[in-house]
């Protein structure tokens, strides 16, 4: 296990090297505070494993869960392994801790069926994050992948994207091994400068060599769902003129793409429209209509996940 503490200034260091001296199969490493890219990408370098797989610090894994990666490499070498994880956050009013499974999904899909389902759902599937997946070492050596250090958002999305390309694509155990903790002072990043963030995530997986015109599409009608989610969740939610004009100016940007790559007559006038009301509209009147857009899109994702189970949860 490798511990990579990126200028902590707390107690982090003392503990981690508190482990390090119980058990030789643990190895700390310090950097200034360089960002979670530069803190993986530093664990990589020191790896001697065959193979990789990522734990952020306020996350935690279940028993055997490498085990069970690890199982799923060994049946399909040519795939990347991806298991089942639960949401879990803390409940501000209840102080309770909940969590959150979703439907099994396919126990295997081809990189082409991978990138139309994750793509088109902004990475819920496998190619989303960093987790729970196993990476081969001398595979991501062969490549010279690692985090793009000038991402600012989705960086995880981006590697594994990077990495699936170089496989036939995923297997997907239907086992939960990961618990994935919901901090609201992490996830709730600013819209303005999450989708920038994401716009250039979305422009570097188009230079991921060997792509099929198909998936370089289905990324360009991505990044204008997206565009158009962020700017009606930050209308929604109430962010100052100067964001707006932001987001609006990065959703305008990315419509002639989106109507060039989709092949659906009635989407593109439906998001042409939308886009419209949601760009040209005085804002007071644009912040109504992206309320409603918003409430549907939620409502739309709920459909989609079917039956979302949250039951109460307890920290080891």
């Amino acid at each position: 296990m490798i511990v990579v503490d990126d200028g902590s200034s707390d107690e982090t260091l003392s503990i981690a090297r508190e482990y390090e001296m119980r058990d030789e199969r643990v190895r700390v490493f310090t950097q200034g505070n360089a960002g979670v890219s530069a803190a993986r990408n530093h664990a990589m370098r020191e790896a001697k494993g065959e193979y990789l797989t990522f734990l952020d610090s306020d996350d935690w894994l279940e028993d055997k869960a490498v085990e069970v990666l690890l199982d799923a490499q060994m049946k399909y070498p040519d795939m990347m392994p991806v298991a089942r994880f639960l949401y879990v956050w803390y409940d501000e009013d209840t102080k309770k801790c909940w969590a959150a499974n979703y439907e099994p999904f396919k126990q295997e899909a081809t990189l082409q069926s991978v990138s139309t389902e994750a793509l088109t759902t902004m990475g819920s599937l496998g190619t989303g994050g960093m987790s729970p997946k196993l990476f081969a070492a001398n595979k991501l050596k062969q490549h010279n992948i690692e985090f793009n250090m000038g991402v600012r958002y989705g960086e995880d999305t981006l590697f594994s994207f990077e990495y699936l390309c170089r496989m036939k694509g995923e297997v997907h155990i239907n086992k939960f091994i990961y618990n994935y903790y919901h901090s609201s002072s992490v996830i709730h990043n600013p819209v303005a400068r999450r989708v920038l963030g994401q716009s250039d995530m979305e422009e570097q997986m188009l230079k991921v060599p060997g792509l099929s015109e198909d998936v370089k599409k289905l990324i360009k009608i991505r990044k204008t769902g997206s565009r158009i989610l962020n700017l009606s969740e930050g209308l929604a939610e109430g962010l100052n003129k100067d964001e707006i004009v932001l987001l609006r100016k990065s959703a305008r940007k990315y419509m002639h793409e989106y109507l060039c790559a989709s092949g659906n007559v009635k989407a593109k006038l439906l998001h042409k429209v939308l886009l419209c009301c949601l760009t040209l509209l005085p804002i007071p009147l644009a912040r109504v209509i992206a309320k409603l857009y918003y409430r549907l899109w939620i409502r739309k994702m709920a459909s989609l996940r079917h039956n979302i189970e949250a039951v109460e949860v307890s920290f080891r």
